[in-house]
């Protein structure tokens, strides 16, 4: 209907969009530049509207230049990680509930949302430690269910993942490629900053399909390589956004 009145559209995909947006960004100047020649000599319309050839009317001060267009770097800060350490004449296990309580809190406020286990690695690393027995993983526990019994809590514990009440309504989403240990295993990734990806990417670039949502989530978040285990728990998230193969308007 619209083209019969002259109007031309443009499609781009948003796998194209995503993945060779220079290539569409010169393919839509080229429209661009098409369109505005077609209009000067005027426009033809078909159909029962016709009625031969629309002048299009061009403003003196028009400009003559190429329209620039540019385009998002879609990228996440780094993952910092929390590196702290104390002084003490006791094990990590024998601290103070109290004190452990608030390395807890220092450790989610530069990390989380982060995996339980890795707050016990902080706080071994914190006194000295590079192995975490099972009485720091117990001990950590208790401090954190100590500190979420505080009048003044601002953690909350959603499954394996500690974070600040911040990070629950603004999950960061961070570039992991310089990191390794844990933080590169597919357990130890928030589903919140799974779904925070998804989100930027799909506001970004629009609707993909799943695998391909995948790969660039997987990209985003730092990781040089989608094995099953990654793919797995990253798919998990894609799919409840659904994301279908649509093009972009």
């Amino acid at each position: 209907m619209l083209e019969s009145l002259g109007w031309r559209f443009h499609r781009i995909w948003s796998t194209d969009w995503f993945h060779r947006r220079d290539h569409e960004i010169r393919r839509l100047a080229e429209a661009l530049l098409e369109a505005k020649e077609a209009a000067s000599d005027g426009i033809a319309v078909r159909g029962a509207n016709a009625v031969g050839i629309l002048q299009a009317v061009m403003k003196d001060d028009a400009p003559t230049s190429p329209i620039e267009i540019g385009h998002l770097e879609l990228i996440a800060p780094a993952y910092t990680r929390a590196e702290l350490s104390v002084r003490a004449s006791v094990e990590p296990h024998e601290a103070p509930q109290g004190q452990l309580g608030d390395l807890i809190i220092k450790i989610v406020d530069i990390e989380g949302p982060i995996h339980v286990d890795e707050v016990s690695r902080r706080i071994a690393a914190a006194f000295g430690k590079s192995r975490t027995g099972g009485r720091i993983v117990d001990a950590t526990v208790r401090a954190l269910q100590a500190v979420q019994r505080r009048s003044d809590n601002r953690l909350r514990r959603l499954g394996q993942f500690v974070l600040n009440d911040a990070q629950l309504a603004t999950p960061p989403v961070r570039d992991r490629r310089s990191e390794n240990g844990a933080v590169l295993k597919a357990e130890y990734l928030p589903p919140m900053e799974i779904a925070a990806a998804a989100t930027r990417i799909r506001a970004e670039s629009g609707p993909m399909p799943p695998e391909e949502m995948t790969r660039a989530m997987a990209r985003l978040l730092g990781f040089q390589r989608v094995g099953p285990d990654l793919s797995e728990a990253i798919l998990a998230v894609v799919m409840e956004g659904k994301c279908d193969r649509e093009p972009a308007a």
